[in-house]
């Protein structure tokens, strides 16, 4: 029986990618059990009313998340264009794009866009997830005595970046050379890794 060897970086990643992804993936991807899984996430008290579905209800899921629509931002009115710019310029200096081997063995990759803020900056996440209608928003206490918390809006989900946020950066891209480059980078290894892979939408 294989035990994962829980790190800091390992129970975060737990707990970001719980609601969307089945105990046997997770534990593929960290190295472990299922069981070894679900005891993880009694342990830090999170308890799933769905908890690692049935293979018909996961097969359902499945379809549902692949048949995700690619959002083209093609039909946005004067506000929504003028905040699509705003939130290039905010991730260019605030965002992310980041990929983390979660299982050398196997070499599974996993691939996340997030933005981190100080949390009495938690509303303009919010309103970051409700332009795109996806993601999560996930708020961490502070680390220190007079420090701030932290709040972060994340999407890890393969099929929510490959269909929306990909073709979201695309077409508005960044101002910032370097988080272009950074953005591109991260971009090609992920649809390189999923092409051949369940995916069917990369391309």
């Amino acid at each position: 029986m294989k035990y994962i060897r829980w790190t800091n970086d390992k129970v975060r990643y737990l707990i970001e990618n719980y609601k969307e992804k089945t105990a046997l993936e997770l534990a593929q991807e960290l190295g472990g059990t299922k069981w070894g899984i679900q005891k993880k996430l009694r342990r830090i008290g999170i308890k799933k009313g769905h908890d690692f579905t049935t293979l018909q209800t996961r097969t359902r899921r499945l379809k549902s998340i692949n048949n995700i629509k690619v959002k083209l931002f093609n039909n946005l009115d004067i506000k929504e264009l003028g905040f699509a710019h705003f939130i290039c310029g905010f991730v260019a200096g605030e965002g992310t794009f980041t990929k983390h081997i979660t299982n050398k063995k196997t070499g599974t990759i996993s691939f996340t866009f997030r933005i981190s803020l100080a949390d009495d900056d938690h509303t303009i996440l919010e309103e970051i997830k409700n332009f795109f209608n996806i993601g999560n928003i996930q708020d961490y206490p502070p680390r220190k005595d007079g420090w701030k918390g932290q709040s972060s809006y994340y999407i890890s989900s393969i099929p929510k970046l490959v269909n929306i946020i990909i073709p979201f950066f695309d077409k508005f891209g960044f101002y910032s050379a370097r988080k272009q480059k950074q953005y591109d980078i991260w971009k090609d290894v992920l649809t390189n890794y999923y092409k051949d892979k369940w995916i069917a939408s990369v391309s």
